[in-house]
């Protein structure tokens, strides 16, 4: 959770180019929608995915993914799906070298009262994708009862009929 990008480019860019970092992911990037990307610009890196913050409390959310520039990146098409104030998602294709994968990253405001719903969006978002590849997942979910390794939860039935790792689905 970088909590405002814009203060912090210079920072971010130091620090990329030094651990040589791929791909940079950003939770509560703050990325207002006035703003261009060109604002938001770190130099050897695209802006391939961005969800600006859009709360109803006014402050946080917000994703930004930053792929150095030439690596093989695209924002999949699901990702146009994400039109709720619960819950934000990217989900983008990889392909480094002989590797490909998807990389899912998500924000969700601790501030909502939404937790189901925004729970919902995250499933439907992952179940939009092809299980056959490698998931990369990544992000704030804020959901702090879940747990990621079994999918369970005492709050939420999160079973394989939630989210289908079994079949694959087009993009």
């Amino acid at each position: 959770n970088v909590q405002s990008i814009s203060n912090k480019i210079n920072e971010i860019e130091a620090i990329s180019y030094r651990e040589k970092a791929n791909i940079l992911v950003f939770c509560e990037s703050w990325c207002s929608p006035d703003a261009p990307d060109s604002v938001y610009n770190i130099n050897g890196y695209d802006i391939v995915g961005r969800k600006d913050k859009n709360f109803p409390t006014g402050i946080g959310g917000g994703i930004v993914i930053y792929p150095k520039s030439d690596i093989n990146i695209n924002e999949n098409k699901v990702s146009d799906d994400n039109s709720s104030a619960s819950a934000q998602y990217i989900i983008c294709d990889v392909h480094l070298g002989e590797h490909s994968f998807k990389l899912v990253s998500n924000y969700r405001s601790p501030n909502l009262a939404t937790e189901k719903d925004s729970l919902n969006v995250l499933v439907c978002g992952l179940n939009k994708i092809d299980h056959k590849n490698t998931i990369l997942y990544l992000g704030d979910t804020n959901l702090p009862e879940i747990d990621y390794t079994s999918f369970s939860s005492k709050r939420y039935n999160l079973s394989s009929e939630h989210i289908n790792t079994n079949s694959a689905t087009s993009n």
